[in-house]
């Protein structure tokens, strides 16, 4: 309706800066055009220092996902004890997390890529080098530039197009909300994966095409497992749809299959993400961080309507999917062409529908919920409800069906509007989707001023690790998790508090003892297994010499821990944690992890 009054209300245009925005240009001109204004949506977020590795945020850097003050601070960890880790197989092991048989980078959602590429500029040269920030950086400006490579590819080539991508590719609220989950930040992934779908239709048979998936899955699978499994949903989509349409032999199917498989499973077995240890990866969360109905149309946290500013659809634990009012704008105009492309077209894209389908499916988990209400439960047997956990986020599988719909509606409207009907729905569109997630960009930009507050004395903190061999803290992460995890429905509020400033202490703890490389019994990873039982009998035990032992939690060691040392020699309180360190013996032994 609105698309209809909009069209017959303006004259049909011929020239002007509707034929200048309209008129074809280049992909690179485009990609630059796109790249500026994401540039530009970002730096208005992100201080330099920030995208430059340097200042206090780097400290002690958090996110803006509720309770997830330490993700990213997980990913800093992550990328400073790798960076100083030996070379061995799994390519991605860290020997000095939790030794001796150390951790891998698949636990730590730390984006290996990432951490790969730390490694080698810091053996290139010879001091560590902080490439979080750039990261961040491209995840967020990038966005729209891909974007306008699917409409290219789709032939809507004016630079209106590209800023129209720009504008909504790089403004998605649900991409935004993620700040924190540095890993998750790279959902440029999806939409890269929305163009070569694109392209594979177009080219079926051109295995240069093949071998940029392969490229797109090997990046991917080194980024997220989250964002793996949907970028290989597109892939398989092109591949089935090949497959359906018969455009070519089933020799070269077959070659474009391998081609995308075994480098992915050669590269999993080496790097350590196919292992025997994913029998860990299955969790008993699955449906508790899922999909609300009406998360994805629902104004929610929104810059335009004042009445939905802190306004949260269902559940907070649910995943945040809203896409914006300039994308639900799209989609509301572009409805009836939708429709008719759904009853001309839809067979040419079945198996892309097909996927989509069980993504948006998987998203709602097998507990749907419509703000407060539960509408439907189907109870899954406890075995297959377990290794669905391995997702336990299932909400995050709307993301290839957001940015879909979002590719679509626009391409409708550039495919069946006037240009200047086209100019005038897009533009709103576009400023109704940026000023729609000011409220994000926002909270970002808040995050960034400074590091997080510490709730341990970090300097003196850091002085006494500077002469242990080694560090072991009491409770580990894990074992914060799973007292809080037992018995978080009985927790008082100041229960609760404490239980947060132990965990952001255990963090702590970790940041300071990566910037030396000191081996530490902890890590920051919710997937292996815990053995607190195990963990508090090693609390008795008598200390190891050299090194640096943190209690959190108020407990004194006995005299018969201490070797045969006064408790006033070797230990002492730091703020909030009591430290204590048996000297090590006269030749330099020490206890070691």
């Amino acid at each position: 309706m609105i698309g209809q009054a909009i069209q017959t209300s303006l004259p049909n245009a011929r020239g002007g800066i509707t034929s200048v925005l309209f008129r074809g240009q280049s992909l690179p001109v485009l990609l630059a055009a796109s790249f500026a204004m994401g540039t530009a949506l970002t730096m208005a977020m992100l201080p330099l220092s920030v995208i430059l590795g340097g200042g206090s945020f780097w400290d002690f850097p958090a996110g803006t996902v509720p309770g997830g003050i330490v993700d990213m601070a997980q990913t800093v960890i992550a990328y400073r004890y790798y960076a100083a880790a030996p070379w061995m197989l799994p390519l991605l092991q860290i020997p000095n997390l939790v030794p001796p048989n150390g951790t891998n980078l698949l636990w730590l959602d730390a984006v290996p890529l990432l951490c790969l590429a730390g490694r080698l500029a810091f053996e290139a040269g010879g001091a560590p080098v902080n490439l979080i920030g750039f990261f961040l950086f491209l995840c967020f400006a990038l966005p729209g530039a891909v974007m306008t490579a699917v409409f290219w590819a789709a032939g809507q080539r004016g630079l209106f197009c590209a800023l129209a991508a720009a504008a909504l590719a790089n403004s998605m609220p649900f991409f935004l909300f993620e700040w924190g989950h540095v890993a998750l930040c790279a959902q440029l992934l999806i939409i890269g994966a929305l163009l070569l779908y694109v392209l594979s239709q177009q080219r079926p048979a051109d295995m240069r095409i093949t071998f940029s998936w392969t490229a797109l899955l090997l990046v991917t699978l080194l980024t997220s497992n989250y964002l793996f499994v949907m970028v290989g949903g597109f892939w398989f989509a092109a591949l089935l749809q090949i497959a359906l349409d018969r455009r070519v032999t089933s020799a070269r199917l077959a070659a474009k299959a391998l081609a995308g498989v075994v480098p992915v499973v050669c590269v999993a077995i080496a790097t350590g993400i196919l292992t025997p240890d994913l029998r860990y990866g299955g969790t008993d969360q699955f449906g508790g961080f899922s999909m609300n109905l009406g998360s994805p149309f629902v104004p929610q946290m929104s810059g335009v309507l004042p009445p939905f500013q802190t306004y949260w659809i269902g559940m907070r634990s649910q995943v945040f999917d809203y896409v914006g009012l300039g994308v639900l704008f799209i989609l509301a105009v572009a409805m009836p062409v939708l429709a008719r492309w759904a009853r001309s077209r839809a067979r040419s894209h079945i198996a892309l529908i097909g996927v989509l389908t069980g993504f948006f499916l998987f998203a709602l988990s097998n507990r749907i919920t419509l703000g407060s209400h539960t509408l439907l439960e189907i109870p899954l047997p406890e075995t297959v409800a377990h290794w669905l956990g391995a997702f336990r986020a299932s909400g995050r599988f709307f993301w290839p069906v957001g940015y879909a719909a979002a590719a679509v509606g626009t391409l409708a409207i550039l495919q069946s509007f006037r240009p200047r009907a086209a100019l005038v729905i897009l533009t709103i569109a576009s400023m109704l989707q940026v000023a729609d997630s000011a409220p994000q960009r926002r909270a970002i930009a808040a995050s960034t001023s400074g590091a997080v507050t510490a709730v341990i004395d970090r300097q003196q903190v850091s002085g006494a690790m500077a002469q242990s061999f080694g560090i072991i803290i009491f409770p580990t992460t894990g074992c914060v998790d799973d007292w809080v995890g037992a018995g978080r429905a009985q927790l008082s509020q100041a229960q609760g508090l404490e239980a947060r400033r132990v965990l952001q202490a255990t963090v702590e703890l970790q940041m300071l003892a990566s910037i030396r490389n000191l081996p530490i019994n902890s890590a920051l990873t919710d997937r292996l297994p815990v053995d607190c039982a195990a963990e508090t009998a090693e609390r008795l035990r008598t200390l190891r010499p050299g090194v640096g032992y943190f209690y959190l939690t108020g407990f004194i060691p006995g005299a018969d821990q201490l070797d045969g040392h006064s408790a006033d020699k070797v230990c002492r309180l730091l703020g909030g944690l009591r430290h204590c360190l048996l000297p090590a013996d006269n030749d330099g032994r020490h206890g070691g992890l």
